[in-house]
């Protein structure tokens, strides 16, 4: 895979999360708590898995085999998961810079 074609894709998932946040932003707190019968019960329980899975791949990318994905408890609200997130967004771009080409054809 090319440096860019990493570069696009990494991108193009900043501006999806960006735009899931925005939406989700607009909701109130007892729409994205509500048990809605999905797989993860809540919007906040499907939107913690899908910062969890990000964080589990990035860490699997830097060597360690993490032992699960985050619960929606330790999210007690959406600003705390999306602070995480942003936090979770530095680690990933200073991974992607950090890496040569070599290193992008094993992730």
């Amino acid at each position: 895979m090319r440096t860019s074609d990493i570069q696009l894709l990494y991108e193009f998932d900043n501006w999806a999360t960006n735009a899931q946040n925005v939406a989700i932003s607009n909701l109130s707190e007892e729409q994205y708590f509500r048990d809605v019968h999905s797989s993860f019960g809540s919007i906040h329980g499907t939107v913690v898995h899908i910062f969890g899975a990000q964080q589990v791949w990035l860490t699997r990318w830097k060597g360690s085999s993490p032992k699960g994905l985050p619960t929606p408890d330790l999210f007690p609200s959406f600003a705390g998961l999306v602070e995480q997130w942003n936090v979770l967004r530095k680690e990933f771009d200073a991974f992607l810079a950090a890496l040569n080409e070599i290193g992008r054809a094993h992730v």
